[in-house]
């Protein structure tokens, strides 16, 4: 059975994650885009996530990676925003 996709954003999430707690010495464009492709993959894991549990209930093992794709998600734009220049806005 192949992987969902849900789970592989929650596993892209977290490796993104922990290259970024891991390396912050990465310059601010490199993290930035990280932040945008982590926030954006975990938003469609999300979306399909919930598509997949409408489908088989509320009762089903649907639900990790739906919680984990959106708390990931805020934590992505979180720090997106963050890392933003504040001069330029």
């Amino acid at each position: 059975m192949p992987l969902p996709f849900p789970w592989i954003a929650l596993f892209l999430a977290c490796g993104l994650a922990l290259i970024q707690w891991l390396m912050p010495q990465l310059p601010l464009l490199t993290r930035l885009l990280m932040n945008e492709f982590g926030f954006v993959v975990c938003l469609i894991g999300s979306g399909l996530a919930i598509r997949d549990l409408r489908r088989a209930g509320l009762a089903s093992r649907h639900w990790l990676p739906l919680l984990g794709c959106v708390l990931f998600a805020l934590g992505f734009l979180y720090v997106g925003l963050q890392l933003w220049p504040s001069d330029s806005l």
